[in-house]
């Protein structure tokens, strides 16, 4: 189970932002730099105090990175451009395992049923080619 708290200050409860400055205290992990303000430095092998200044970062340098966004926009074109048949079955599928739509499509595009960039369907009205 994931810890919610993980990207709040163990010290103060605040969230992090990423421009925060930080520090590492050896029992509560990373805490705002401020929030350990006057506790002492200590020698990790001999716990004795060293009299030495803290190291900062900012919490950007070990903030974990954002999930990746999925491409929300756009893709309605793209499904528009498929044939009715191609929308029919994506359409199907979303029906069929209760995914949204968009879900259906981009799952599609990547096990390569359809096309990646289709190109717009054409019709021809009356008695065409």
């Amino acid at each position: 189970m994931t810890n919610p708290d993980i990207h709040n200050c163990p010290i103060c409860a605040e969230p992090f932002k990423p421009d925060d400055i930080c520090a590492s205290d050896i029992t509560e992990g990373t805490c705002h730099a401020a929030c350990l303000e006057g506790s002492p430095v200590v020698d990790l092998e001999t716990g004795e105090e060293t009299g030495g200044t803290v190291d900062t970062y900012p919490y950007s340098d070990v903030m974990e990175p954002p999930p990746p966004e999925t491409n929300t926009t756009g893709w309605e074109d793209e499904f528009n451009a498929l044939s009715p048949e191609e929308q029919g079955k994506i359409r199907h599928c979303a029906d069929t395992f209760g995914v949204p739509l968009i879900a259906a499509y981009h799952r599609a595009k990547d096990l390569d049923v359809i096309e990646a960039s289709p190109s717009p369907q054409t019709r021809t009205l009356g008695g065409g080619e």
